[in-house]
């Protein structure tokens, strides 16, 4: 079969921090490439690096403190934006084969997941817990705070002094 994607060599860096170091893999025509990887091993970074987006992020990473790092990733347009790129996945596939839409429903499912596990810890109405996760599950885990009336989401942005 035919690659429809062939990547060779892929690097990618957030500032001086270098997070993929010579990646190669190949996507085929009709057929199912999976990148796995614990926690942090860098499978969003890969996609985004796929799609050219990481050195634009690396360059505000580099130009901007701490701070105005975590209030961008945790805004509302960054969260909207990361989560456009997992709609994206449901198209992918030839219509009756869900190939997409089957990758969106487990990354759902995770982070469903994630979400039982925090609700679970909660053991009084005025208890605070802070939850701290990678930017991909950021969209994901916002929506079920936002859909569930017991909970209440604080941002980061309404945290801090302006």
């Amino acid at each position: 079969m035919a690659a429809v994607l062939e990547v060779r060599g892929l690097h990618a860096q957030y500032g001086s921090s270098r997070v993929l170091h010579g990646m190669d893999f190949g996507v085929e025509e009709g057929g199912i490439t999976t990148i796995l990887g614990a926690n942090g091993a860098g499978k969003t970074t890969t996609l985004r690096a796929v799609c050219g987006m990481v050195k634009a992020q690396g360059d505000y990473i580099a130009s901007h403190t701490v701070l105005e790092n975590l209030v961008y990733t945790n805004s509302d347009a960054r969260a909207a934006k990361d989560m456009s790129m997992y709609f994206e996945l449901a198209r992918y596939g030839d219509p009756y084969d869900y190939a997409g839409p089957d990758l969106l429903a487990a990354w759902y499912q995770r982070n469903i997941r994630i979400y039982h596990n925090i609700v679970k810890l909660i053991e009084s109405p005025s208890e605070r817990i802070l939850v701290i996760y990678g930017s991909g599950h950021l969209p994901w885990l916002r929506d079920d705070v936002l859909g569930d009336q017991q909970v209440t989401l604080r941002k980061l942005s309404d945290l801090i002094a302006k």
